[in-house]
């Protein structure tokens, strides 16, 4: 809806013929608004109280006003107070709206228990700040619901950061611990390592998912996150073991993060080397971006013996064919992980062979990625005979690379679709390294 201030009867006739819909075939209510605006709180206010002799909106169940920034703080008050009637309301976006630090209060407010029950919040693209964050913490403390928050993009720092944490550990203190956040989007905030260490120091939580991407993370961030992610394993365990002894044991199992996004740090080699003592606590890791280097030796050797990883991000990180070897030996013991992004590395042809020659052992990895990498013909024929004899990869991408004509034509004949090679460098082109291409 483009709601205008004569716009009350048209929300008005949605509002009755999507609770008619609600009542009849489904049970969910959703309202995107676009280009709202102060009135469209009032209206919005009007319809959840169902007076003004307006249709009863309070079974809404979705409400988005993304890039709502013709809102006025005092407009976003009265919507936001207006919710406390939205008793249905289980998703809230309110991404790049505008909104300053004293949204995060009247936000926390929202999240009370008394409030409407939210589990998914986007706050993505505002300027809370950590004073807001931190006013923000309190309701996420306490909130019995919401399992997925994203707050990329609003400069909340190491201080918001650190009150998030406490908020994450409060809330695994109370009776139901289920409630605690699962998914955490905390991109572009500059967080840093001083932010990782207040992860560290109070804990993951119930945390599944969480996006740490473009925060300056270095080393010592990486290696406080490793030590998280280990301690929370250890506790998991040892609530096992004791579950065990009471005979309840059989209801809790030990958590990995399932997925755990750092790209466009830097956490160079020795930020690597930490996070590889701890992949046995992970299903997916992004490390793109991060200056790994040699640091994938390191990745390389855990990965032999993991049995949790499943994809794994190790993209435009300055890697060479000494590197590209330990991968490859990986690969030939490795029995799950599925998905290897080794994109914009400066493998060449030795790095793509040694990846082949282990490739044909590896039964788990289905799509491999060596994107450009100053790959040409040896490479890419040995490559070749590798799939016809590995049987599970069903994408192998080559784009971008030296591979000569003749060389692409023969690689669709022999392995079709399965390998991605048809924009090809030119054998010349020195324009560009492969190595120190970055994607911020």
């Amino acid at each position: 809806l483009d709601l205008g201030a004569g716009d009350m009867k048209a929300l008005d006739a949605t509002m009755r013929l999507s609770e008619d819909m609600v009542t009849g075939y489904a049970s969910d209510l959703e309202l995107v608004v676009r280009n709202p605006r102060d009135n469209t709180s009032w209206m919005l206010r009007e319809a959840l109280k169902g007076s003004c002799g307006m249709s009863n909106a309070s079974r809404l169940t979705s409400l988005t006003l993304r890039g709502g920034k013709g809102l006025s703080p005092a407009g976003f008050e009265t919507l936001i107070r207006a919710l406390g009637d939205a008793r249905y309301l289980k998703k809230l976006d309110l991404s790049s709206c505008g909104l300053g630090e004293d949204a995060g209060q009247l936000l926390s407010n929202v999240l009370d228990e008394s409030g409407c029950p939210l589990e998914r919040l986007d706050l993505k693209g505002n300027s809370l700040g950590s004073n807001g964050a931190v006013a923000l913490s309190k309701g996420l403390s306490t909130t019995k619901t919401l399992k997925v928050l994203n707050l990329a993009q609003n400069v909340i720092g190491a201080k918001g950061m650190e009150a998030i944490a406490e908020a994450l550990a409060r809330g695994m203190a109370m009776d139901d611990a289920t409630s605690s956040i699962e998914d955490l989007d905390l991109q572009h905030n500059g967080c840093g390592d001083d932010g990782c260490s207040a992860l560290a120091q109070h804990g993951l939580g119930n945390l599944q998912r969480l996006l740490l991407g473009f925060n300056g993370i270095g080393a010592s961030g990486a290696r406080a996150l490793a030590d998280a992610l280990k301690k929370r394993q250890r506790d998991e365990e040892l609530d096992v073991v004791g579950d065990m002894d009471t005979g309840t044991g059989a209801q809790h199992i030990a958590k990995r993060m399932r997925s755990l996004d750092l790209k466009c740090n830097v956490v160079g080699s020795e930020g690597a080397q930490a996070l590889s003592d701890a992949l046995d606590n992970v299903e997916s890791l992004d490390l793109s971006n991060n200056g790994v280097r040699e640091g994938a030796k390191w990745i390389a050797k855990s990965l032999k013996n993991n049995s949790s990883i499943k994809e794994l991000n190790l993209q435009a990180n300055d890697m060479g064919d000494d590197d590209a070897w330990w991968i490859a030996d990986a690969l030939g013991a490795n029995k799950t992980l599925q998905t290897l992004n080794l994109g914009s590395n400066a493998f060449g042809d030795g790095g793509a062979s040694d990846i082949a020659a282990d490739l044909r052992e590896n039964t788990s990895l289905k799509t491999l990625d060596l994107t450009r990498n100053g790959i040409g013909r040896q490479g890419a024929s040995e490559l070749m005979d590798a799939l016809d004899e590995n049987s599970t990869l069903t994408r192998l991408g080559l784009s971008s690379n030296k591979i000569p004509a003749d060389t692409t034509d023969e690689m669709k004949r022999r392995v079709g679709v399965r390998a991605e090679c048809d924009w090809q460098r030119k054998s010349d082109d020195t324009g560009v390294n492969a190595a120190s291409m970055r994607f911020d």
